[in-house]
């Protein structure tokens, strides 16, 4: 047990000497806030990890980034994983200090400073502050004799959140046993102190999150809205499956427009509880994030109607996969900041898709028309599964399109993946074991057997996830794919707008909304065919202000023209 007590103090910014800042992480939610004003001074560090899937945020999780920039006091920045945000509370918070306070003192580092965690997120400033010295007190009491931490700072930079913190921290420290390792420092004078500017990064758009989890007949939301004004609550609410699968059985190819939306209410009054429902159009200036399990992942989100707003045809709408297991993503950076959008387009490996082969065509000549931008094709017999490893693995593609057939396998969906000649699978799993794959990957795939023709829904549902899922774990870092088979006009008005705006620069989110628009305008309904996995922010090529001139990579295959 450390015999020295340790200052805390509740500030509006670090001191100076303070070096190792601690902000809190949602599971599957990219940093926000104070975090961002960091991760700005760091060129984009923190959102970088965060797109790769290589930012640790489960229940306790700690995640040390070491840091080296002019301009950033701090040795270290630390990441306490907060776990899923639906189940988060003042136990994880505790949790999550604890082990922050552990790790450092173990690592020699005794003196840091704490942002108040979950302030924007549901959690008032009095018990987050309670929650967070209650864990610092709880490894304090545990630490060997000669480990110690000297200072502990919590951050806020509301006046009104540092006296509610302040008075918390004192109120726990009348009463709890452990009191004696702990000395509150008074809270300073406030007085005005300037800002130092830095050198942003582009601006992370603000995000609205849904979280979604299935259990039995029951389904399990929360919603956490964007800074600064945040929306934080979570239901829980049965399912009526039967009346579910009535409505998925009218999602089929060619469903009309009207009809769609209908559908879109029907399925947010069965599966969102009441609260959930109410709450949504508060967040609806910004982009949604559905992160969702197994189990709710096979419901068509995209399709979601709330009060006349459509989250996926507006501001857009994306996943996010919360599962244990997943690869980080593993795209090559110095593809992103070459000028050359140069993307693979895999067609009909096993030659019996006419209909995928003249989307191959129409794809390669969309690419090929664009400034900048190149495509390499690989059609029929010549796409072998050894032929098309060696793409993957070259380093040398943004983006992969692949117009043929998938193989899923439901009771192992790593093992899913895409048909080439002769039959042979290239599995999410086989990815796996590549050092790097391209950043996109974007599947007009049909299940093996299937010839591109309408399904039974909740089949093509679980399909489209179970593929996903696949590439996601082989470390993709985004995946658009479809619900079911899409018409040639809508596959070419989407494809046509999404690399369109890809090669102008746009970051996937805004891409995908203008190509949704597209196919909206035709007009049809199959806009909310398309579902995407990853960041909104990604962008295939980084914006010129922040390119670094670089060699180009030897390994990247010879410039090629789209095949006649």
């Amino acid at each position: 047990m450390s015999s020295t007590s340790t200052t805390v103090s509740v500030l509006g910014q670090p001191e100076r000497r303070t070096g190792t800042l601690v902000f809190g992480a949602f599971a599957g939610v990219e940093p926000a806030g104070a975090a961002l004003a960091v991760d700005a001074a760091l060129g984009g560090a923190i959102r970088d990890l965060a797109a790769r899937r290589a930012l640790g945020a489960a229940a306790g999780q700690v995640f040390l980034l070491p840091v080296h920039r002019p301009g950033i006091p701090a040795r270290f920045v630390v990441f306490a994983g907060l776990g899923e945000f639906q189940r988060w509370g003042p136990a994880v918070q505790r949790l999550a200090a604890a082990n922050v306070t552990r790790t450092l003192a173990l690592a020699g580092i005794d003196d840091f400073a704490m942002v108040l965690w979950g302030t924007t997120s549901g959690m008032s400033a009095a018990d987050a502050a309670g929650a967070q010295a209650e864990g610092v007190l709880t490894a304090l009491a545990e630490l060997p004799r000669g480990c110690r931490i000297r200072r502990v700072t919590l951050l806020s930079r509301d006046a009104r959140r540092r006296r509610a913190a302040h008075a918390a921290i004192a109120a726990l420290l009348r009463r709890h046993p452990s009191a004696r390792l702990l000395r509150l420092d008074p809270l300073p004078t406030a007085r005005r102190t300037p800002r130092q500017a830095v050198a942003l990064a582009p601006a992370a758009t603000p995000l609205a999150w849904l979280f979604v989890q299935e259990t039995a007949d029951e389904l399990r939301a929360a919603l956490l809205g964007a800074e600064p004004k945040a929306t934080a609550l979570a239901e829980t609410r049965r399912l009526d499956r039967s009346a579910l699968e009535r409505e998925l059985a009218r999602l089929t190819p060619g469903i009309a427009p009207a009809a769609l939306a209908r559908l879109g209410r029907k399925l947010g009054e069965l599966l969102l509880p009441a609260p959930i429902r109410s709450a949504l159009p508060a967040v609806r200036a910004t982009p949604l994030v559905v992160v969702h399990d197994a189990a709710a992942g096979r419901w068509p989100w995209e399709t979601l109607v709330i009060d006349g707003w459509a989250p996926a045809a507006a501001r857009g709408l994306h996943r996010r996969y919360a599962a244990e297991g997943m690869s980080v993503a593993k795209w090559r950076e110095q593809r992103r900041r070459e000028r050359e959008l140069r993307v693979l387009l895999i067609v009909n490996p096993t030659g019996d898709l006419p209909g995928a082969s003249a989307e191959g065509a129409e794809v390669a000549r969309i690419i090929a028309s664009q400034d900048h931008a190149t495509v390499t094709r690989i059609e029929g017999a010549a796409a072998t599964r050894t032929r098309l490893l060696a793409e993957f693995r070259s380093g040398g593609y943004d983006a992969i399109h692949y117009a043929g057939h998938a193989f899923f396998d439901p009771e192992a969906p790593a093992a899913s993946g895409i048909l080439c000649a002769g039959e042979r699978v290239l599995s999410g799993a086989d990815l796996a074991a590549l050092d790097s794959v391209p950043a996109l990957v974007f599947c007009n795939a049909c299940e093996s057997g299937r010839l591109r023709r309408a399904g039974e829904p909740r089949r093509q549902l679980e399909r489209s996830v179970g593929f996903a899922e696949s590439f996601l774990r082989g470390g993709v870092a985004n995946f658009i794919g479809t619900w079911w088979p899409v018409s040639d006009e809508v596959a070419v008005a989407f494809a046509a707008t999404l690399y369109r705006e890809l090669g102008r620069g746009s970051a996937i989110g805004p891409a995908l909304a203008a190509a949704r628009g597209a196919v909206r305008e035709l007009p049809s309904a199959e806009w909310a065919n398309y579902l995407h996995y990853g960041s909104h922010d990604f962008a295939l090529k980084v914006p010129p202000a922040v390119t670094t001139n670089s060699a180009r990579d030897s390994s990247r295959p010879p410039r090629r023209r789209p095949a006649p």
